[in-house]
């Protein structure tokens, strides 16, 4: 009965083969168990790498970002303003705590997004870098001017000689 059944499902141009269940093991967890001693930066399977490089840099968190239109409002009104060509610093003392920084890149300054965001990323590293520069003020930076995607590291190094310039007791 069983051969008759074979001879059904595979026609006699096929006897040659052998008929190979397809029915298998269940599947089952990969038998290796994680160890306490086991190294934690090993490729974490065939897919990924191995994570290497250096530790990612400090960012500034949620309370050095000077947030709401109140804050923003503050600065403007009470903060002492210096200019440059195409950037203006504004600096406000804080009465308690850290100082923080925000940011003013109008649309119609930098039209593209991408450009708005490298700008910021640009002034934000060259802050991160000298972390007393926030310490007891909060600081604006202001795009005042229309520039091009290519005069964007000019403008950062405006920034950076702005608050070079500030005087010794304003400075923080």
């Amino acid at each position: 009965m069983q051969n008759a059944l074979i001879q059904g499902f595979f026609p006699a141009r096929h006897r040659h083969e052998t008929h190979v269940s397809t029915l298998g093991h269940p599947p089952q967890t990969h038998p290796r168990l994680p160890c306490p001693d086991a190294v934690g930066r090993r490729a974490q399977g065939p897919s990924r790498a191995a994570r290497q490089g250096p530790c990612p840099p400090q960012r500034l968190s949620r309370t050095d970002r000077l947030r709401g239109a109140a804050a923003f409002a503050r600065v403007f009104h009470n903060g002492r303003r210096l200019d440059a060509s195409r950037i203006q610093l504004l600096v406000a003392p804080v009465a308690a705590g850290p100082g923080r920084v925000g940011y003013v890149i109008g649309r119609k300054q930098l039209p593209r997004a991408v450009d708005r965001n490298r700008l910021r990323r640009m002034l934000r590293e060259m802050l991160r870098v000298r972390p007393d520069a926030t310490q007891g003020f909060d600081i604006v930076l202001r795009l005042r001017e229309t520039c091009t995607p290519a005069e964007l590291p000019g403008v950062a190094a405006e920034a950076r000689g702005l608050l070079d310039s500030l005087p010794p007791t304003a400075r923080p």
